[in-house]
């Protein structure tokens, strides 16, 4: 993947947008729900996106078959850069997380 020297390395809103042919509208709404990589918050009311991990994330949606959601994205990044005992301690935490749903209380 080669990144353009003209394009811009954060993406605002309207760019995000255009790129994955929606409406900034729903660009805020993903990002509400999670469904996008995490936003850099420039500062009150500026949001950027990495180019590279928007890119990076379309990559993964497209191996998955489906979008994937922020927290999926961000264990599938990071399974990417850790020891096999680290992944393994990482879906062990998330298969405990799992069992301890709402609503099933947490045995002692």
């Amino acid at each position: 993947m080669t990144i353009s020297k003209t394009e811009p390395l954060l993406l605002d809103v309207r760019d995000l947008a255009a790129q994955l042919s929606v409406s900034a509208a729903t660009i805020y709404r993903w990002d509400a729900e999670g469904v996008l990589p995490a936003a850099i918050r420039v500062s009150a009311g500026t949001t950027r996106w990495s180019r590279t991990t928007i890119l990076r994330w379309l990559e993964a949606c497209e191996q998955a078959g489906r979008c994937l959601y922020r927290n999926e994205w961000e264990a599938f990044a990071a399974s990417r850069t850790l020891t096999p005992l680290q992944r393994k301690a990482l879906i062990g935490a998330r298969y405990n997380a799992e069992k301890r749903a709402p609503g099933r209380p947490r045995k002692i």
